[in-house]
Protein backbone atom coordinates (compact mmCIF):
# COMPACT_ATOMS: atom_id res chain seq x y z
CA UNK A 1 0.00 0.00 0.00
CA UNK A 2 1.42 3.61 -1.05
CA UNK A 3 1.62 5.90 2.11
CA UNK A 4 -1.53 8.24 2.45
CA UNK A 5 -1.41 11.76 3.92
CA UNK A 6 -4.69 13.50 5.69
CA UNK A 7 -6.51 15.42 3.20
CA UNK A 8 -6.35 18.48 6.44
CA UNK A 9 -2.25 17.75 6.53
CA UNK A 10 -1.74 18.65 2.49
CA UNK A 11 -3.88 21.25 2.60
CA UNK A 12 -1.77 22.85 5.40
CA UNK A 13 1.49 21.98 3.21
CA UNK A 14 -0.06 23.06 0.32
CA UNK A 15 1.05 20.30 -1.74
CA UNK A 16 0.12 20.38 -5.45
CA UNK A 17 -1.80 17.30 -6.25
CA UNK A 18 -3.05 15.60 -9.29
CA UNK A 19 -6.00 13.05 -9.82
CA UNK A 20 -5.26 9.42 -9.65
CA UNK A 21 -6.97 5.38 -8.37
CA UNK A 22 -6.00 3.65 -5.75
CA UNK A 23 -7.31 0.21 -5.28
CA UNK A 24 -9.40 -1.08 -1.90
CA UNK A 25 -9.83 -4.41 -1.38
CA UNK A 26 -12.40 -4.54 -4.10
CA UNK A 27 -13.09 -1.36 -5.54
CA UNK A 28 -10.80 1.26 -7.31
CA UNK A 29 -11.13 4.89 -5.93
CA UNK A 30 -10.95 8.45 -7.08
CA UNK A 31 -7.54 10.13 -5.01
CA UNK A 32 -5.94 13.19 -5.21
CA UNK A 33 -1.70 12.31 -5.17
CA UNK A 34 0.70 14.60 -4.10
CA UNK A 35 4.67 14.86 -3.31
CA UNK A 36 5.39 15.24 0.75
CA UNK A 37 8.60 17.09 1.35
CA UNK A 38 11.26 16.23 3.98
CA UNK A 39 9.85 13.19 5.54
CA UNK A 40 11.28 11.20 8.47
CA UNK A 41 10.98 8.18 10.57
CA UNK A 42 13.71 7.41 13.08
CA UNK A 43 16.63 6.93 10.97
CA UNK A 44 14.70 6.70 7.96
CA UNK A 45 13.99 9.84 5.79
CA UNK A 46 13.28 10.92 2.36
CA UNK A 47 13.29 14.65 0.41
CA UNK A 48 10.26 13.70 -1.54
CA UNK A 49 7.74 11.05 -0.63
CA UNK A 50 4.57 10.16 -3.05
CA UNK A 51 1.67 10.26 -0.98
CA UNK A 52 -2.15 9.48 -1.70
CA UNK A 53 -4.48 12.33 -0.11
CA UNK A 54 -7.51 11.16 1.80
CA UNK A 55 -9.68 11.91 4.38
CA UNK A 56 -8.43 9.68 7.49
CA UNK A 57 -11.11 9.84 9.99
CA UNK A 58 -12.19 6.67 8.93
CA UNK A 59 -9.05 5.27 10.93
CA UNK A 60 -9.75 7.74 13.90
CA UNK A 61 -13.02 6.61 14.50
CA UNK A 62 -11.45 3.21 14.54
CA UNK A 63 -8.51 3.79 16.59
CA UNK A 64 -9.52 6.77 19.10
CA UNK A 65 -6.66 8.68 18.04
CA UNK A 66 -5.61 11.20 15.49
CA UNK A 67 -4.12 9.93 12.44
CA UNK A 68 -2.24 12.53 9.90
CA UNK A 69 -0.80 9.88 7.63
CA UNK A 70 -0.49 6.26 7.22
CA UNK A 71 3.46 5.02 5.81
CA UNK A 72 3.45 2.58 3.17
CA UNK A 73 6.30 -0.17 2.04
CA UNK A 74 7.10 2.61 -0.26
CA UNK A 75 8.73 4.13 2.70
CA UNK A 76 9.45 1.70 4.78
CA UNK A 77 11.05 -1.00 2.34
CA UNK A 78 14.11 1.54 2.52
CA UNK A 79 15.18 -1.07 5.22
CA UNK A 80 15.21 -3.94 6.51
CA UNK A 81 12.67 -4.10 10.25
CA UNK A 82 10.96 -6.00 12.66
CA UNK A 83 7.31 -4.67 13.67
CA UNK A 84 7.28 -5.65 17.29
CA UNK A 85 3.42 -5.64 18.01
CA UNK A 86 3.62 -6.42 21.73
CA UNK A 87 6.12 -3.83 22.79
CA UNK A 88 4.46 -1.32 20.13
CA UNK A 89 8.26 -0.98 18.13
CA UNK A 90 9.23 -0.51 14.25
CA UNK A 91 12.75 -2.06 14.81
CA UNK A 92 15.25 -0.72 11.63
CA UNK A 93 17.97 -2.85 11.16
CA UNK A 94 19.29 -6.59 10.66
CA UNK A 95 16.18 -9.36 11.49
CA UNK A 96 16.69 -11.18 14.40
CA UNK A 97 18.20 -14.42 13.53
CA UNK A 98 16.05 -16.90 16.11
CA UNK A 99 13.12 -15.08 14.79
CA UNK A 100 10.75 -17.74 12.29
CA UNK A 101 11.01 -16.35 8.85
CA UNK A 102 9.30 -17.41 4.95
CA UNK A 103 10.76 -16.52 1.66
CA UNK A 104 8.88 -13.35 -0.04
CA UNK A 105 9.09 -11.51 -3.47
CA UNK A 106 9.78 -8.13 -3.61
CA UNK A 107 7.88 -5.72 -5.95
CA UNK A 108 7.77 -2.46 -6.21
CA UNK A 109 6.09 -0.67 -3.25
CA UNK A 110 4.86 -4.00 -1.93
CA UNK A 111 5.83 -7.29 -0.93
CA UNK A 112 4.07 -10.99 -1.89
CA UNK A 113 4.73 -14.12 0.11
CA UNK A 114 3.16 -17.82 -0.99
CA UNK A 115 0.42 -19.40 1.05
CA UNK A 116 -0.46 -23.04 0.21
CA UNK A 117 -4.31 -24.49 1.54
CA UNK A 118 -4.16 -28.37 0.63
CA UNK A 119 -2.23 -28.31 -2.44
CA UNK A 120 -3.91 -25.03 -3.56
CA UNK A 121 -0.84 -22.03 -3.70
CA UNK A 122 -1.99 -18.77 -3.24
CA UNK A 123 0.03 -15.54 -3.64
CA UNK A 124 -0.64 -13.17 -0.31
CA UNK A 125 0.30 -9.49 -0.70
CA UNK A 126 1.59 -8.80 3.21
CA UNK A 127 0.04 -5.47 4.69
CA UNK A 128 1.13 -4.42 7.96
CA UNK A 129 -1.88 -1.74 8.51
CA UNK A 130 -4.21 -4.27 9.98
CA UNK A 131 -4.02 -7.69 12.04
CA UNK A 132 -6.41 -10.41 10.00
CA UNK A 133 -5.71 -13.00 6.81
CA UNK A 134 -7.98 -11.74 4.25
CA UNK A 135 -8.94 -13.22 0.64
CA UNK A 136 -10.60 -12.03 -2.14
CA UNK A 137 -13.14 -14.56 -3.29
CA UNK A 138 -12.00 -15.99 -6.54
CA UNK A 139 -8.74 -16.70 -4.97
CA UNK A 140 -10.03 -19.96 -3.01
CA UNK A 141 -12.51 -20.77 -4.41
CA UNK A 142 -10.85 -24.14 -5.77
CA UNK A 143 -10.04 -25.09 -2.11
CA UNK A 144 -13.74 -24.89 -0.42
CA UNK A 145 -13.11 -28.21 1.31
CA UNK A 146 -10.48 -26.26 3.62
CA UNK A 147 -12.85 -23.53 4.47
CA UNK A 148 -15.72 -23.64 7.04
CA UNK A 149 -17.31 -20.41 7.33
CA UNK A 150 -18.21 -19.14 10.85
CA UNK A 151 -19.37 -15.40 10.52
CA UNK A 152 -19.12 -12.31 9.13
CA UNK A 153 -17.74 -8.84 9.79
CA UNK A 154 -17.97 -5.28 8.64
CA UNK A 155 -14.74 -2.74 8.29
CA UNK A 156 -14.49 0.78 7.28
CA UNK A 157 -11.62 2.04 5.15
CA UNK A 158 -10.79 4.73 2.71
CA UNK A 159 -13.63 3.11 0.32
CA UNK A 160 -16.22 3.24 3.28
CA UNK A 161 -17.78 0.17 5.07
CA UNK A 162 -16.74 -3.63 3.46
CA UNK A 163 -18.27 -6.63 4.48
CA UNK A 164 -16.82 -9.87 4.93
CA UNK A 165 -17.38 -13.69 5.51
CA UNK A 166 -15.50 -15.06 8.52
CA UNK A 167 -13.87 -18.64 7.98
CA UNK A 168 -11.76 -21.29 9.47
CA UNK A 169 -8.52 -22.52 7.14
CA UNK A 170 -7.62 -25.97 7.96
CA UNK A 171 -4.66 -27.57 6.43
CA UNK A 172 -2.84 -24.12 5.97
CA UNK A 173 0.67 -23.49 5.67
CA UNK A 174 2.74 -20.10 5.05
CA UNK A 175 6.41 -21.10 3.82
CA UNK A 176 8.08 -23.96 5.30
CA UNK A 177 5.65 -23.15 8.67
CA UNK A 178 2.42 -25.16 9.34
CA UNK A 179 -0.53 -22.69 10.78
CA UNK A 180 -3.00 -25.39 10.71
CA UNK A 181 -6.65 -24.15 12.00
CA UNK A 182 -7.14 -20.06 11.50
CA UNK A 183 -9.49 -17.52 11.22
CA UNK A 184 -9.75 -15.28 8.06
CA UNK A 185 -12.07 -13.28 6.00
CA UNK A 186 -12.83 -13.47 2.05
CA UNK A 187 -13.86 -10.39 0.78
CA UNK A 188 -16.53 -11.15 -2.89
CA UNK A 189 -15.54 -8.73 -6.18
CA UNK A 190 -17.64 -6.33 -7.09
CA UNK A 191 -16.42 -6.10 -10.56
CA UNK A 192 -13.72 -5.39 -12.77
CA UNK A 193 -10.09 -6.50 -12.23
CA UNK A 194 -8.97 -8.61 -9.66
CA UNK A 195 -6.24 -7.22 -7.33
CA UNK A 196 -3.14 -9.32 -7.58
CA UNK A 197 -3.54 -12.06 -5.02
CA UNK A 198 -4.74 -12.24 -1.95
CA UNK A 199 -3.66 -9.97 1.34
CA UNK A 200 -2.14 -10.85 4.47
CA UNK A 201 -2.78 -8.48 6.98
Amino acid sequence: MPSVLDRRIARKLRLASTVGKLSVFTQKLDTEQGIAPNVQLGRLRTDALPVVVRDLSFAEQALGTRVDAMIGFDFLGQSAFTIDYVSKKIVFGPIDASLAAIPYQSRPGYVVVEMQIQQQQLLLLVDTGASDLVFFGSGVRDCPLAIRIVGSRTWSNMGGEVRARQVQLTGASLGAMPWGQRDAFVLEETGGSRPPGCRVC
